[in-house]
């Protein structure tokens, strides 16, 4: 079975809604948590609506965004636990307001028995977020902190009608996987570039050439 050109298309498939038809829907609102690492694994989580950023965090509490997922996905990391029958490896927060089913472990493992030509949709959901958590690894390893923070705010504001984001340091301290005072004096630094304005809770974009040249040509990095 060839995965479905866009995700919405996976919760028509007959053995997805067979699957989420008896399951109830939960609300979340943007900021809420749908499940915490080490916390027992209550099911998969299939989206219906809305976005979820899906983390791993230290004891310290710096975090590092794996992936993210949208309507019309399900979770690897999920998809692993309950299969194991074990804890959720990494949390997942709402980053606006979401419709989730939670499956079952029973209801899903009699499901891919029954129907395994569902595999294609979890292969294809798998393989993004496989990339896109192997190209989170390449940055942190590889690329210097203000190189990232430079690509992150330019992907943020670029294509914003407004130009411009609330975004805390924290916010973004958590993003880049680094401290809120490394954030800040970076920050700074952009803005006596002429790159961006800073104002309270709010970044607002100056020159996006500027930026998207800082993110590409920048070789001095910064501790984090």
């Amino acid at each position: 079975m060839a995965p479905p050109a866009d995700n919405r298309q996976l919760l028509s498939l007959p053995p997805v809604v067979k699957l989420i038809e008896n399951t109830p829907v939960s609300g979340y609102d943007t900021g809420d948590m749908l499940f915490n690492s080490g916390e027992p694994c209550a099911g998969l989580p299939v989206i219906i609506s809305g976005n979820a950023r899906i983390y791993a965090s230290s004891e310290a509490g710096r975090q590092v965004t794996l992936y993210r997922l949208k309507a019309g996905e399900m979770c690897p990391i999920s998809l692993s636990a309950v299969l194991k029958n074990s804890v959720y490896p990494a949390t997942a927060i709402a980053e606006s307001p979401m419709e989730v089913h939670f499956v079952s472990g029973d209801a899903l493992k009699t499901t891919l028995i029954e129907t395994p030509e569902i595999f294609g949709a979890f292969l294809h959901t798998f393989a993004d977020c496989l990339y896109e958590s192997v190209c989170t690894a390449n940055k942190l390893m590889f690329e210097p902190l203000d190189v990232r923070l430079a690509g992150l705010l330019h992907e943020k504001l670029a294509d914003n009608p407004e130009q411009s984001i609330n975004f805390t340091h924290e916010d973004i301290a958590k993003e880049l996987g680094t401290t809120r005072v490394v954030v800040s004096r970076l920050l700074k630094k952009l803005e006596h570039a002429d790159c961006i304005r800073m104002q309270r809770r709010k970044i607002t974009l100056q020159d996006a050439n500027s930026l998207r040249k800082l993110a590409k040509n920048m070789t001095q990095g910064n501790a984090a």
